[in-house]
């Protein structure tokens, strides 16, 4: 028994880590200016005071910079706040679908929904990103350090 003491200690420090701080929101949202605090601003100042979304756009910056959400009620004749758009810096499908389930019901309503899709979602080689090792699960996030499961 003694020889399993020093691994079942670190899994125990482990699985306390993990609970206790690797999901916690305030560890993650709490530097508003990186790309999982930005999430959380998003979330928080975006789509929480939306009211009923007509247009929901996702997708990276690209979606992000080149459709003004204003403009675009304007010229479809939409109330203001009719038009949310959730493009984020290096959006990927993955980060349009946490926010889609993490606000299914009041995206879900939209009457459109654009996802912007970019050449670059294609390259294995890229790294995952803080959002991904975020809202991936355990599994995935053990498996990028060891190779065996890409997200």
């Amino acid at each position: 028994m003694r020889r399993f003491a020093a691994p079942l200690l670190c899994l125990s420090l482990l699985a306390a880590f993990e609970i206790g701080v690797a999901r916690d929101e305030r560890i993650w949202s709490a530097a508003p200016r990186t790309a999982s605090g930005v999430f959380a601003v998003l979330e928080a100042q975006v789509i929480e005071p939306a009211e009923a979304p007509q247009v929901v756009l996702l997708g990276s910056s690209r979606v992000r910079d080149a459709v003004p959400p204003r403009a675009l009620e304007a010229a479809l004749g939409l109330p203001r706040g009719a038009v949310l758009n959730l493009g984020l810096t290096s959006g990927t499908p993955l980060d349009a679908l946490t926010l889609y389930r993490r606000h299914r019901d009041k995206l879900g309503r939209a009457r459109v929904l654009l996802l912007g899709v970019e050449d670059w979602y294609l390259n294995g080689a890229m790294p995952p990103t803080d959002r991904e090792r975020r809202f991936a699960t355990w599994a995935e996030r053990v498996g990028d350090y060891v190779g065996e499961v890409r997200l």
